[in-house]
């Protein structure tokens, strides 16, 4: 982890900004837009089940116009998160892993609700690492069965980002 060279601590809090969702304005719901895609996710999910992964990202995407989504999901027995389905520039971690403990997926499973954090390379190495350059990450928990995920999509959000985001990222299965 990174630390301030002055101070010597983390900066990990610095990278935090889910404050600014009630700065930002926000747009009207598209009601029928988020059913449309919650009704093609189930089409996907009956017709294509191995499929549902890659749509909810493309729909996440869509809906929020993120430059970038996927989907982490967490190996309890190995503590980590392995990726899944990701597009865009983040693609480049289609199915690695992250530990559990050293991740913005991480921290957003263990506040239980969604954040949003600006330069997370800031804070992990190994996002610095690929090369890549993270301007904002809006990440929100999914459970299910019991098992912990977490969905990311890049892109400059918006309060209603937030919303649109978990209305979309229903997990599959009953």
């Amino acid at each position: 982890m990174s630390c301030d060279r002055r101070s010597g601590f983390p900066i990990l809090a610095a990278v935090f900004i889910t404050e600014q969702f009630a700065d930002r304005q926000t747009a009207a719901p598209d009601f029928l837009r988020e059913k449309l895609a919650i009704q093609n996710l189930a089409e996907v999910m009956s017709d294509h089940p191995d499929e549902v992964l890659p749509r909810l990202v493309k729909l996440g995407m869509e809906i929020c116009g993120a430059h970038s989504a996927g989907i982490s999901i967490f190996e309890p027995e190995v503590g980590q998160f392995r990726w899944y389905a990701l597009a865009g520039e983040l693609a480049t971690f289609d199915g690695a892993t992250t530990p559990r403990n050293f991740s913005p997926c991480g921290v957003c499973l263990d506040l239980a609700q969604p954040i949003l954090m600006e330069h997370p390379e800031r804070a992990y190495d190994w996002i610095r690492d690929a090369g890549i350059t993270v301007p904002e990450v809006l990440l929100v928990p999914l459970t299910m069965k019991g098992a912990d995920a977490a969905s990311a999509s890049r892109c400059r959000p918006y309060y209603a980002d937030e919303r649109g985001t978990a209305s979309t990222a229903m997990p599959p299965g009953p």
